[in-house]
């Protein structure tokens, strides 16, 4: 069995989510960065690390994969996922 989830990510952090998350959609609420994710129930006890970057910044590609973008006010916002392995 599935649930949709729905994680905060914070501008100055990483963000944790179960590791078998499918994340579903980017979006904002309340003018902060959200993302919806499907987990399977009871949720993984391994993570997913995640982390927003603004346009124009560095990031190591060998490290991380965007996966969503998010428009908030005139600043657009990329979430990417820690690669594993």
């Amino acid at each position: 069995m599935h649930q949709i989830w729905k994680y905060p990510i914070s501008l100055s952090s990483v963000a944790k989510l179960p590791g078998d998350a499918e994340i579903i959609h980017v979006g904002s609420q309340n003018e902060e960065p959200v993302v919806w994710a499907s987990v399977e129930m009871p949720p993984c006890a391994c993570t997913k690390r995640l982390c927003v970057i603004g346009t124009g910044w560095d990031y190591s590609a060998s490290e991380w994969t965007p996966v969503g973008t998010v428009q908030i006010g005139p600043l657009v916002w990329h979430l990417m996922e820690m690669k594993t392995g």
